[in-house]
């Protein structure tokens, strides 16, 4: 499998395979490399292509504060290299910021994968949502990684190696850019514009997660009127990652699904 690596900008990505474009979209606080299991199975039929989102991994953070739709311009800087339109595949803060990607330009959009992600939270909530970020600002990332990665993981993978591979990042994180991304997603609020994209979407969710709960998930398809919604058994916040592979096939059988269709229209 070759790979290409390349800093647009100030975003990295890396891109294997060929044809039809995938672009992947990390968590908060992670980089490119958690994809790897998808990367290796999906190109062997697409193009994918891999970003550090702002501020993560080998991405510089913007020299001020951004929002959602900050994110969007960066990342729209990315697709424009790409073959149009491209699946979009989004887990939590990526599935966030797919979102938007997908109300801004859904002309440049084949599909939607969104996994273990919301579209918007109760307002009592908000604020205990950015406080996250202030907690790392005021500690520092080793304080408030053991609490997350509970949260974000089962008690039997918590010590695993995907999630110890989660905890260095963590650690490597800078806690300005987390406090700026929980601030930024404490402000969600996509819902009423996916009413409005007919794109296909497949919304992937956790039975077990408590960080974003099936029940945000059936809001997301709820609101897409093209979407269908599946809810992995046992699954926690990260079991797209912890348990890889049933993510992967329902993926692998959905983007066949879109491609086929749009191949015979």
């Amino acid at each position: 499998m070759d790979v290409v690596s390349d800093r647009t900008e100030a975003l990295y990505f890396e891109s294997s395979g060929t044809g039809t474009p995938i672009l992947l979209l990390h968590p908060i606080g992670l980089d490119h490399s958690i994809w790897r299991p998808y990367v290796d199975a999906l190109s062997q039929n697409h193009q994918v292509v891999s970003i550090d989102l702002p501020g993560h991994g080998r991405s510089r953070a913007p020299d001020s504060g951004w929002d959602f739709a900050d994110l969007v311009a960066s990342i729209d800087r990315c697709l424009s290299g790409l073959a149009l339109p491209t699946h979009v595949i989004g887990a939590s803060f990526g599935g966030m910021i797919a979102q938007y990607i997908a109300i801004a330009r859904p002309q440049r959009i084949r599909s939607l994968v969104l996994c273990c992600t919301a579209s918007q939270f109760p307002d009592n909530l908000r604020s205990a949502i950015a406080a996250r970020g202030a907690a790392a600002l005021r500690d520092g990332m080793g304080a408030i990684v053991p609490e997350t990665l509970e949260r974000w993981f089962t008690v039997s993978a918590v010590d695993g190696m995907t999630a110890l591979s989660c905890k260095d990042l963590l650690l490597a994180s800078n806690p300005a850019v987390w406090d700026r991304c929980w601030k930024t997603i404490s402000l969600l609020n996509t819902t009423s514009g996916l009413a409005s994209l007919d794109i296909p979407a497949l919304v992937l969710s956790g039975e077990n997660d408590v960080a974003t709960p099936p029940a945000l998930s059936q809001t997301i398809a709820h609101a897409m009127p093209n979407s269908e919604l599946v809810i992995m058994p046992d699954a926690s916040h990260m079991g797209c990652f912890e348990t890889p592979q049933p993510y992967i096939s329902a993926i692998q059988s959905f983007l066949q699904r879109v491609d086929e269709a749009r191949s015979n229209t």
